[in-house]
């Protein structure tokens, strides 16, 4: 009877750590994943090489929750990955979905009685942006030969008037995830 016990126990364990390992509010699962063809580069980009893109969306989430571009600059020999929260989703003509995901401004540090802090310069900071159109869904009879557009912005100041930036193409794969405990 006691080994009847300690095998239950042991079932109830397993199972409850399953059901933790396949929802995870805080860990953003992978969703969709393409390799861009560059079509435009300009300033920091022209040197961009193998683009890539992938939308993540966390578990507790509806859509999308932040996207990452990763590419090769193939003068500094660095692998470049950016990965910036979407802060605006909206549906556009016959079913596309746009998503901007952009760096988020450091909030200015709070002046404390015993330390000075210097306020941050908003005319200083820098600016990042990925605006996606996804045609994925689309149901107009207008044929996008791409699934996928993206345009890319990357500046320091406000006004934008250097900024680099990059235009992408590319078609997406589904990612499944698989929940595995840690």
């Amino acid at each position: 009877m006691k080994k009847v016990f300690v095998v239950l126990g042991l079932v109830v364990l397993c199972v409850t750590q399953m059901a933790q390992a396949a929802f995870r509010p805080d860990w953003e699962r992978p969703l969709a994943h393409a390799r861009m063809d560059i079509q435009n580069a300009h300033g920091d980009f022209e040197n961009a090489i193998d683009a890539q893109l992938t939308l993540h969306q966390r578990d507790d989430a509806e859509s999308p929750t932040s996207m990452t571009l990763t590419y090769y600059d193939k003068n500094s020999h660095e692998l470049i990955v950016e990965k910036h929260p979407i802060i605006t989703t909206n549906e556009v003509d016959c079913g596309s979905v746009e998503y901007t995901a952009q760096l988020i401004a450091p909030q200015p540090l709070r002046m404390n009685s015993t330390m000075e802090v210097m306020p941050v310069d908003p005319y200083e900071a820098k600016r990042f942006s990925i605006h996606l159109v996804d045609h994925t869904d689309r149901t107009c009879k207008d044929l996008k030969p791409f699934k996928w557009e993206a345009h890319v912005r990357e500046g320091f100041g406000w006004c934008g008037t250097f900024d680099s930036t990059m235009d992408l193409l590319g078609n997406p794969h589904t990612i499944y995830t698989i929940a595995t405990t840690e």
